[in-house]
C-alpha cells in the first residue's frame, strides 16, 4: 500500500498544466453528470480537494518565482 501513495502524491511535482489537467478530470465528469440529472458529491469533493491543493502549489511556485524566499537561493 505505501507504493500506492508516494506514487500518488508524485502528481505534485508535475508540470502546472499537468497538474490542473489531472485536478480538472473529475470536476468535468462532475458536470457533464450533473447536467444528466445526477449530482455525484464525491466526485465534487474529490475534485474540489484536488483543486485546492493545486490553488496552494500554484501559488507557491507564483510567490517563490516573483519574491524568493531568502537563503532558498541555491536550490534554483
Amino acid at each position: 500500500m505505501r507504493w500506492e501513495a508516494d506514487s500518488f502524491l508524485k502528481w505534485t511535482e508535475y508540470p502546472w498544466w499537468l497538474r490542473w489537467l489531472i485536478c480538472l478530470i473529475p470536476i468535468g465528469i462532475a458536470i457533464v453528470l450533473l447536467a444528466n440529472g445526477r449530482f455525484m458529491y464525491w466526485l465534487w469533493g474529490i475534485g474540489g480537494v484536488l483543486c485546492l491543493i493545486n490553488l496552494y502549489l500554484t501559488w507557491n511556485e507564483i510567490l517563490d518565482r516573483f519574491m524568493p524566499r531568502k537563503g532558498h537561493d541555491d536550490e534554483r
